[in-house]
């Protein structure tokens, strides 16, 4: 293999640069839409076609964006009176160990972070497959859901457009599912706790729920009907796995938005 094949990219491709019919100084007449694009060239560039990436900032976005879904696993409980006593009476004996609450929090959060996982793994299976290169990806945070999504920038270019919708779709297909998949069962798990450990289980507000029509219908389906009702309760006790799944859902959703340089942009 040439040297030349981790320095340089060829591409086949018409002239970028348009064609023109008049020279320098004379009137231009009206193009044929067919015609806008030059010639085939030949074009010359480095191994590395991505825009330039400022890597610490891209590290500091996916830190606040972890620490933004550490927050919202701590906030899950906020509306858990057995937990919040339990807070409340820890701080009036002065006791700051919380490591219990840990246990609680850990399972939300890595439920969520599970998610996120299996969406970039599906997308470096894909960019392995189609023998191209990736950044590593950037986690974008979100003020309301744990995250906003991700973006995961291409190095090198994939070898035609197959490669890269199979790799753009990937990973919020596969992350999708994954949620689904915790959805389901963190939903099945809440609907069979005894009352004990429902009292303790963190929860998500109605509002949320009803954000998302799918989430909100397989949550209603394995709550007996009781969630989508009028008058319902205005917070919903769940599962850390149905928690995290119903936000995964949301967010690869999000994904796949054409917007900027989300998957489906």
């Amino acid at each position: 293999e040439s040297d030349l094949a981790g320095k340089l990219q060829f591409f086949y491709v018409r002239d970028p640069l348009g064609v023109t019919n008049g020279e320098d100084g004379e009137t231009f007449e009206p193009v044929d839409l067919a015609d806008i694009w030059g010639e085939p060239v030949i074009m010359l560039m480095g191994p590395d076609v991505s825009p330039d990436r400022n890597i610490l900032a891209a590290t500091l976005t996916t830190v606040i964006s972890l620490a933004c879904v550490a927050i919202f696993s701590i906030e899950a409980f906020g509306n858990t009176a057995d937990v919040m006593n339990r807070v409340q009476t820890a701080q009036e004996m002065n006791d700051y160990d919380l490591t219990w609450l840990d246990d609680r929090v850990a399972p939300v959060f890595l439920s969520i972070v599970a998610t996120q996982v299996a969406h970039e793994i599906a997308h470096q299976i894909f960019a392995f497959k189609g023998k191209f290169k990736t950044c590593a990806p950037t986690f974008i945070p979100s003020p309301t859901l744990p995250q906003l999504t991700s973006i995961t920038k291409i190095k090198t270019p994939p070898r035609n457009l197959r490669d890269l919708f199979d790799f753009a779709a990937a990973g919020p297909i596969v992350g999708m599912l994954t949620s689904v998949a915790l959805l389901v069962y963190g939903a099945a798990e809440t609907n069979a706790m005894d009352a004990a450990s429902y009292a303790m289980l963190p929860s998500l507000s109605l509002d949320i729920i009803k954000s998302s029509s799918l989430g909100a219908n397989i949550i209603n389906s394995f709550m007996d009907n009781q969630v989508l009702v009028q008058n319902a309760p205005s917070i919903v006790p769940l599962h850390p796995a149905a928690i995290a799944g119903f936000c995964g859902l949301i967010i690869n959703a999000l994904s796949l938005l054409p917007i900027g340089q989300s998957d489906g942009g």
